[in-house]
């Protein structure tokens, strides 16, 4: 067993042989995703993959004396647990999750912010141009970034953006996000593209990116460090932990979250 509490101020240990959570009676689990191959077959890049049945896991969690906090849907605390392996030559990733820009104000929003747990996450996002490529209905990427989040790197990923949970290690990895609405991006214009321009590969024992040709203008990925994110220009003590500042700062991020 492997106590999670020093990283994430869970009462929380971690059985890395059933890759499964001991929870205590004041731990709430309100639910608990076990992801099928199935419903991410779409974006990957070999579609007819149909191993492992269960690709990751979610887990939607709170203390019972935070109820009031997380238990209304309007703040979700979740623990991601991304295995190693691969699907086909594909490291093993999560859902692509994706909240469009907001129409109400001129504030930026974000869809959610990340804490890495135990291991290292590398975070895929990309954002699309508005319009697609000339006589095409090719969608054109602006931007593509690259994070590795070690335990207690936090980063708050913006709205319009698309973006992913990879495991690039030997590892299973565990992250926790907040966010308020479980959005994943629209499974019809994943399948057209097959997910993103981005695909994660193991390539002679080493992490490589190669382009989806579904899209045009691929820019080379960029890698950025959490340090260079959003997160500092919040306002936040970093030092905390990611389920600390939800219940101690829940109306903030009541009003940055989309």
């Amino acid at each position: 067993m492997i106590s999670l509490q020093d990283v994430c101020d869970l009462p929380i240990e971690f059985d890395d042989l059933d890759n499964d959570f001991k929870m205590p009676e004041c731990l709430h689990c309100r639910r608990k995703k076990d992801i099928p191959i199935e419903s991410l077959a779409h974006t990957l890049l070999n579609s007819a993959i149909n191993y492992p049945k269960s690709v990751y896991s979610e887990y939607s969690v709170f203390l019972e004396e935070d109820e009031q906090v997380f238990a209304k849907d309007e703040l979700n605390y979740d623990l991601l647990v991304i295995p190693a392996g691969l699907l086909g030559i594909e490291f093993i990733k999560s859902h692509i999750y994706y909240s469009p820009i907001s129409s109400e104000c001129n504030n930026m929003k974000f869809s959610t912010i990340v804490e890495g747990i135990q291991g290292m996450t590398t975070v895929v996002m990309q954002k699309n141009t508005a319009a697609c490529a000339p006589g095409t209905n090719q969608p054109m990427v602006q931007e593509g970034i690259m994070i590795e989040l070690q335990p207690k790197d936090k980063i708050a990923i913006p709205e319009g953006y698309f973006y992913t949970f990879v495991n690039t290690t030997g590892d299973t990895v565990i992250l926790s996000r907040v966010y308020k609405q479980y959005k994943t991006a629209p499974t019809d214009s994943l399948s057209r593209t097959k997910g993103l321009a981005y695909f994660c590969i193991r390539k002679n024992a080493k992490q490589e990116f190669v382009f989806n040709p579904r899209f045009r203008n691929i820019p080379s990925i960029k890698k950025m460090s959490p340090r260079d994110n959003h997160m500092p220009e919040l306002g936040f003590d970093l030092s905390e932990s990611l389920y600390n500042l939800a219940r101690l700062k829940t109306e903030k991020f009541l009003s940055i979250l989309s």
